[in-house]
Order: C-alpha cells, then structure tokens, then sequence
C-alpha cells in the first residue's frame, strides 16, 4: 500500500495522489464485499469536517477505514476514535489509517458499539453513524449525552440502498428498512435536533445537537 503524499510540489499533484489510492482502496474493498461509503459521501464529509472543525470524532462502524480517511484528513488537532464489530476490517482501518496519519491521534475499538459508547468518557464534537441499520435508533440512544451541545450526528444510508422512502421492504431488508424509518423519526420529531437530510451518495442526514 502507498502513503498519501503529505509534502507533495503543488497541490494538483497531491490531489492525484490521494484520489488514486482512495479509489483503490475502495475497489478493493467492494471486491473483498466490504461496504463502503460513497465518493461523493465521502467528499461532503471531508468539507463538513473543514468547515466546522470538530476536535473529536467517532464513527460507528468504521469497517476498513475507507469513510474514516474523510472524517480525519482535516483533523488538526483533536481525536478520532473508531469502533467495529469486525475485528479483521478494524485490523485493515486500523494499518491504513496508521499508514496515512501517523501523526494524529487515531484510536480504533473492536466490539459492540453499544457497549463500546456506554464505556466512552468522553463527549464529542461529531458522530458519523455507519453501522447496522437496524441499530441506527439505538446508536441515537446511547449518543445522548456523549455528543458535545451543537455537535453533529451524520448517518449514513438513509435512502437504504434506495428502498427509502415509500417502498415494500422484502424480508431480508425490513429489520435495516425500520430501523433507518425509525431514526428519521426520532431525529425529525423531538426537539433534540435540529436535522437535515442530503440527497447525496446513499443518503445522508446531519443532525445538530441543541441539548
């Protein structure tokens, strides 16, 4: 694997260089059935975390790292922490983020992001949700009290795979369908958020935390 130039001679060159090894780690993340976010996911991702410049990260479901590139590339000074189930795709984020940010404070957790956030103690400045769709209410749950006032809430998937919104679920995908129409509601309906859903890549959802 290639480092991502970090001191290259002009920027065009560094942006090259990024977009080649992003887009091979992607491929070669599709071929080993590894879901992956979006390009045009990750691009919004990127700039959002420029904009506001959050201090500490967590992203549910950080599965080979891939998402976690975004999230990080523009963390100055801060943490990142990532949580998976999958020891083996928390193994792969784990070495390729070391490879690419070897100066920043990047931390990676196997287990149940349930459990996981319960354990944290910490509060953050942002949450990216990309974890099983099921569980996206849950994850909701268990974040109140761990993301900073006007922190963000991002998740991932909102539209299903373009199942959503207005669509039969079949059996396989019903339980993620749910949990996905379930999160909009919770996010949409209280006056914990102030929300916002994007049609870009799978669909994503920012949400402010105004308590």
């Amino acid at each position: 694997m290639n480092k991502i130039l970090t001191t290259p001679h002009n920027f065009w060159e560094k942006y090259q260089e990024k977009q080649r090894i992003l887009e091979n780690y992607r491929k070669k993340a599709i071929k080993e059935k590894i879901p992956v976010l979006k390009p045009e996911a990750g691009s919004f991702i990127s700039f959002f975390c420029w904009l506001k410049k959050p201090k500490s990260i967590l992203e549910i479901g950080c599965g080979c790292g891939y998402s976690s590139y975004f999230l990080i590339e523009n963390l100055m000074q801060g943490s990142y922490i990532g949580i998976d189930l999958n020891k083996k795709r928390a193994e792969k984020a784990e070495s390729f983020l070391a490879e690419n940010f070897n100066t920043k404070n990047i931390s990676i957790i196997t287990g149940d992001a349930l459990i996981v956030i319960s354990e944290i103690d910490q509060k953050f400045d942002l949450v990216f949700i990309d974890g099983a769709k099921y569980q996206y209410p849950d994850y909701l749950q268990a974040l109140m009290g761990k993301v900073k006032r006007h922190g963000y809430i991002i998740a991932d998937n909102i539209f299903y795979l373009n199942r959503l919104p207005g669509t039969n679920l079949d059996k396989h995908h019903k339980n993620s369908g749910q949990g996905i129409k379930d999160y909009l509601q919770l996010i949409k309906n209280t006056n914990n958020f102030n929300s916002t859903i994007y049609n870009i890549g799978d669909g994503l959802s920012v949400s402010e935390v105004l308590l």
